[in-house]
């Protein structure tokens, strides 16, 4: 299953209330269905398009079922015997079909009715990608790849209204002799995300939701960088070879919650941002 959550069983009246929790996978079947086809301009240059359709029929508590349709075309520049360049970009659609059932406790609502969970709701996404590939000298090659996606969700709705993500890195591979190579790698990942929720009107959890004053918007930013370089060397032909491997990631993140609807001793603490 694609979705996971935690989830109560009431046998436990509190304190805490409900407890224990555990996670319900709901069960869907997906269909999936494609098409591509490939035009060459020429020995060096090719034009490929892309469709693809998916359906995902959910059968459970708190679903939605979808279509998601994407479109992408690519462009792909044989540069001489010594490069290769392509570009490409993207464009999917994804769609409730019929009717977004939040989840229901006993018949209580134990969920903000204008929430979309952000893997079922409607969603735009658009994306470009980048790959370089260069062969300046024998046995000595470059690499340079990036793809940003942007994802557009019902700002209608609470849950998660924006999506953003940047990748790129650059790899190099030496031949130094027939018997020494050396490999090294950089990569740069960014991902932002910006969403909008609803805390119930009392500590508890046991209040109502239609109070503006406990809305909270987070706005999340993760960034990491990654190292890399390895050694082969091979002491004997076809018996003994030496790797030696080094790797470094760092990363940052940041979360910003506020309230854009504070109001001193109507918001609960449930929803303060901090």
């Amino acid at each position: 299953g694609e979705t996971t959550w935690k989830d109560y069983d009431g046998s436990v009246l509190g304190p805490p209330v409900q407890a224990p929790y555990y996670n319900r996978v709901p069960e869907y079947e997906r269909t999936r269905m494609g098409a591509d086809a490939v035009y060459s301009l020429g020995g060096s240059l090719k034009v490929k398009g892309e469709y693809l359709t998916e359906d995902y029929d959910r059968n459970g508590d708190r679903y939605a079922d979808n279509t998601e349709d994407t479109f992408r075309i690519s462009l792909q520049w044989l540069v001489a015997d010594w490069g290769t360049v392509r570009v490409g970009y993207r464009d999917s659609q994804r769609e409730i079909d019929g009717d977004y059932h939040e989840h229901l406790e006993s018949g209580v609502q134990e969920e903000w009715a204008e929430l979309r969970m952000f893997d079922m709701a409607d969603r735009d996404r658009e994306g470009f990608d980048l790959y370089l590939s260069v062969d300046p000298l024998p046995g000595l090659s470059f690499g340079f790849s990036a793809a940003q996606t942007d994802d557009t969700y019902d700002e209608e709705f609470y849950g998660l209204h924006d999506g953003k993500s940047l990748m790129a890195g650059v790899d190099l591979n030496w031949a130094i002799t027939d018997r020494i190579g050396l490999a090294a790698y950089y990569s740069y990942d960014k991902l932002e995300s910006d969403q909008l929720n609803r805390t119930k009107s009392d500590a508890l959890g046991t209040g109502s939701f239609p109070l503006p004053e406990n809305d909270w918007r987070t706005e999340i930013t993760d960034e990491s960088d990654s190292y890399g370089l390895e050694l082969t060397a091979t002491l004997v032909p076809d018996k003994l070879t030496l790797f030696a491997s080094a790797d470094l990631s760092e990363g940052t993140a940041e979360t910003v919650t506020t309230n854009p609807n504070f109001v001193a001793g109507t918001t609960v603490s449930g929803a303060i941002g901090y």
